[in-house]
């Protein structure tokens, strides 16, 4: 896979996933086995649970959206170099 493959799969992720609250595209994107690091381990599917978060999150906060900015995806490696508003995890990167 090219950075450029890899880029337009990451960024279709947020997309279409986030942005939209359609989980759809996870089965396409996400592996069987997708380990999601940010949860312990449990008894169900960490692309089942991830499933879940998007839709709770898209019903707590029905206009949630996601802006890629930046994206820097080398090799097998991405990242998002920060997030431009305020989150209970993480503070924005312009402060």
């Amino acid at each position: 896979m090219t950075t450029a493959d890899n880029k337009a799969v990451f960024r279709r992720f947020y997309e279409e996933t986030w942005n939209t609250g359609d989980v759809g595209i996870l089965d396409k994107v996400l592996a069987p086995d997708f380990i999601n690091h940010e949860i312990a381990d449990g008894d169900v599917s960490h692309r089942e649970l991830y499933k879940r978060a998007v839709i709770e999150t898209h019903l707590g906060l029905p206009d949630f959206a996601l802006a890629i900015d930046d994206l820097i995806a080398e090799g097998l490696w991405w990242s998002l170099p920060c997030q431009g508003g305020r989150a209970n995890i993480v503070s924005p990167c312009h402060q």
